[in-house]
Parts: C-alpha cells; sequence; structure tokens
C-alpha cells in the first residue's frame, strides 16, 4: 500500500532479462491511496493475475511502461493517471481495467493500448488526450488509445475527450459500447476497422474542428440512441465494405459531412442506412 509519500523507479536500463522496475505477480495486490507512485525513463510497472486500486494520489508514467496483464485488474476510483513522454500503458490478455473516478491523461506521444480480449469499464472520470499538433517521428507509439483483437470499451458515464493529433481506434474485432456520457474529439481521428464495430445507444458523441471518424474494412457503427453531432468541418468516412446505421437524429453543421468513398481501385461497397 501506497499511503503516502512518493514511490519513484528512475532511470532504468534495458538489459536481456526485459526492464526493471515493479512486479506484481500471482493474486499480490497494490493500493494507493495517497501520494505517488511515479515510473521514470525505461522502467516498468507489470501485473500478472493481481489488482491495483487508485482511490487517491497519482500514477505517473514518464517514458516508461504499464503492463497490466493476464486476468489482472487495475481500478481507478479517485486520483490521476498520468502517460507522458512516449509511454505505453498496455492492457492485454483478458485483463480490465475500469475508471470509475479520477482522470487519465495521456500526452505527448504516449498511448493506452487494449489488446487479446481485455476490457475497459467507463462509468465516471475524465480520460483526456492532448497531442501536439506535429506527430513525433521517433516516438515508438501511435499516440492515443488503441483497442485491438477483441478487447471492448464500454462507457456509461464520465467523459473521453480529445486534442491535436490523438487516435481512438478500434481495429481486429474490436467494439465500442456509448450509453453514457460523453465522447468529446476536438481533434484527431476515431476509427473501426477490420472487423471492428461502434454502438451507441446514449450518452454524446461530438466530433468537431476538423476531427474525422473512419468506418473502413469491414468496420460497422450502429447510431441507435443519445446525441450525435459533427461541427466546424468535421466528417465520417465510409470506405470498403463497412457499415453504417442512423436510427436517431444525427447533426451535422459548418461544413461537416457523412461520405462514402472508394478505396483504391476497387468499387466500395460501404453502405450507410438511415430512417426514412
Amino acid at each position: 500500500m501506497v499511503a503516502g509519500g512518493n514511490l519513484r523507479l528512475e532511470n532504468g536500463i534495458v538489459g536481456y532479462y526485459g526492464y526493471p522496475g515493479i512486479q506484481c505477480l500471482s493474486s499480490a495486490t497494490i493500493s494507493v491511496d495517497a501520494g505517488a507512485i511515479h515510473v521514470g525513463a525505461k522502467m516498468f510497472l507489470y501485473l500478472s493475475s493481481c489488482s491495483l486500486s487508485l482511490t487517491s494520489g497519482n500514477i505517473e508514467v514518464d517514458n516508461g511502461l504499464i503492463s497490466v496483464s493476464t486476468f489482472s485488474s487495475f481500478r481507478i476510483e479517485g486520483g490521476n493517471v498520468l502517460l507522458r513522454r512516449d509511454t505505453c500503458f498496455s492492457v492485454e490478455d483478458g485483463a480490465q481495467l475500469s475508471t470509475a473516478n479520477g482522470n487519465v491523461l495521456v500526452t505527448d506521444s504516449s498511448c493506452l493500448q487494449l489488446h487479446s480480449y481485455s476490457r475497459w469499464v467507463i462509468s465516471g472520470g475524465s480520460v483526456m488526450l492532448r497531442g501536439d499538433d506535429l506527430v513525433n517521428p521517433a516516438s515508438e507509439y501511435f499516440p492515443g488509445v488503441i483497442v485491438t483483437t477483441s478487447s471492448r470499451v464500454t462507457l456509461s458515464g464520465g467523459e473521453i475527450s480529445s486534442s491535436g493529433l490523438m487516435h481512438f481506434d478500434f481495429c481486429f474485432n474490436a467494439s465500442l459500447s456509448l450509453t453514457g456520457g460523453n465522447i468529446n474529439f476536438n481533434g484527431g481521428q476515431i476509427s473501426f476497422v477490420y472487423n471492428s464495430s461502434g454502438e451507441i445507444d446514449g450518452g454524446s458523441l461530438y466530433i468537431t474542428n476538423g476531427s474525422s471518424m473512419l468506418v473502413s474494412l469491414r468496420g460497422r457503427l450502429d447510431i441507435r440512441g443519445g446525441g450525435v453531432e459533427l461541427s466546424a468541418g468535421s466528417q465520417i468516412r465510409i470506405e470498403d465494405s463497412s457499415f453504417v446505421s442512423i436510427a436517431c437524429d444525427v447533426t451535422l453543421t459548418n461544413s461537416s459531412s457523412i461520405t462514402r468513398s472508394m478505396f483504391g481501385s476497387r468499387p466500395s461497397s460501404a453502405e450507410v442506412l438511415a430512417p426514412l
């Protein structure tokens, strides 16, 4: 338990055995009730078959790594998780990340990844994606939130917001369910590709300031309820055997659009279904 003060992991060197730092294994538990855990350059916080809970204080990762693996759980009930400078937060192999309160900040070419049947359940709090105006070509990671290989994000409360060149991408059978709360993209891209899907049945989705949503490569988007608004030149692009179903009001203002397009030299079988 971290109940006050600071636990700092600094200046790791990658060697044959991987990243140095903290390993939490086999039903162990870490709880942060105050103070901070700081994971510095090339350091590693690794959880396998165990749990971590944050109720107050900070977990800050600056050019380091967090891995939540093998049916582990990471619960954010308060406090702040800060990902800075080419950091990777990986949730994998059936693990679950849950956010009920507090803040998650992803910035400076960092990324939060879910893959291999993992879950992110968001019922409250704030997830903020803050990108640069230019992509850092030296970064090891694709900036933003990347959800792959049958992983799932469910949002029933709280907010996900984005600015700058950040991504919220779903690929390879990944999915998003929005039933409450808000997704507010003020820059960057949301995508559903390679058999991935998005379902909006409540809450609000705002896409503005030239942001885009891409549904491509057998992706699917079902808009059944809630509020969906595109403004300031934003767009939903539908390509290559993909499908968008609209069963409620969608508002487009200030040169925003929903478009179907060709993919390469082949005709697109993209489809839009809307109520008459």
